[in-house]
């Protein structure tokens, strides 16, 4: 069954919802994987989940009871049950190798990671795994790997997953950009504020994308956005906020390039083109760019 039926947004954002609501500051990311997230899944396949937690409160086993307890409104709304892998930073960081950690990052669906702590730990096996020739294949019994005989034994992985997280670097960007805007605009250079107001909207807008992939390498990152939204991967209450940082991207993304070389075809330089008032509006839709961004992240737990 290889529809998105059971990869439905809503219907796993509870499941998140309810994990957040058990384990508050300690959980760290979740993810779908097995039959579910690779959409080869049966009707009656239940639903796998890897939940990252910052520490063990009383020991993994009460952990993964808690866990199992928190989801049963899942469990009662899709009336299929819940696999259960609890681990924690410390188990990310040793035990990348193992069998659950291995399998549920190169096939999993990242639910909820708001530090950026399993996109580093995904990005970066796929990239060791490709490097050291290692390939998960489909036998007769199931998904195996394949480990070329070049690998040293016994078979240990090790990956370092603590670079900052993409999403609070875009959100840097941001900020930087519109600085730089707001000190250009005071003194007068308003072409070089509209330039900088530009790329402090973009990376707003790719502030949130980065929260659950990668941007496009685009100054327009308002499709994107929206497609983040329509897919039920932003929190409903602030579904009018990103789509108006989608509208605001969309609007600012032509002035990176007429702020960089002016109309080519009727000859005008920047400078030609654009005021004063031109520069003092763009930066102001910098500004609410930014706080629609920041209180975006604000919602997804990642600030």
């Amino acid at each position: 069954m290889g529809s998105n039926e059971g990869r439905s947004g809503g219907v796993l954002s509870l499941a998140v919802e309810c994990l957040k609501h058990a384990f508050g500051q300690r959980l760290v990311g979740v993810i779908l994987f097995g039959s579910r997230a690779r959409g080869d899944y049966r009707p009656q396949s239940d639903y796998d989940f890897l939940v990252l937690l910052d520490s063990y409160l009383a020991g993994p086993i009460d952990d993964y009871f808690s866990a199992y307890r928190a989801l049963r409104p899942f469990r009662e709304t899709t009336l299929r049950d819940t696999t259960i892998a609890i681990v924690s930073i410390a188990d990310l960081r040793e035990h990348i190798s193992s069998a659950v950690l291995l399998n549920a990052l190169f096939e999993g669906i990242i639910l909820y990671d708001p530090r950026g702590t399993l996109a580093r730990a995904k990005g970066k096996l796929l990239a060791r795994l490709k490097a050291l020739g290692i390939r998960r294949v489909r036998a007769s019994w199931g998904y195996t790997w394949r480990v070329p005989r070049s690998v040293k034994l016994p078979f240990k992985l090790e990956v370092d997953i603590d670079d900052p997280p993409s999403h609070a670097y875009r959100l840097r960007l941001a900020e930087e950009h519109l600085k730089e805007a707001r000190l250009a605009l005071e003194a007068g250079a308003f072409v070089a504020a509209i330039h900088e107001a530009q790329l402090s909207i973009e990376n707003s807008a790719k502030a949130v994308i980065a929260f659950f992939r990668p941007p496009s390498w685009i100054h327009n990152p308002g499709p994107e956005l929206r497609e983040l939204v329509e897919e039920e991967l932003i929190p409903s209450e602030v579904h009018e906020g990103a789509l108006e940082l989608a509208d605001l991207a969309e609007e600012a993304a032509p002035h990176h390039a007429i702020s960089s070389y002016g109309d080519i075809h009727e000859m005008r330089t920047p400078y030609e083109i654009y005021s004063r008032e031109d520069a003092r509006e763009l930066v102001r839709l910098a500004s609410r760019a930014l706080k629609l961004a920041q209180g975006i992240l604000r919602a997804l737990g990642a600030l």
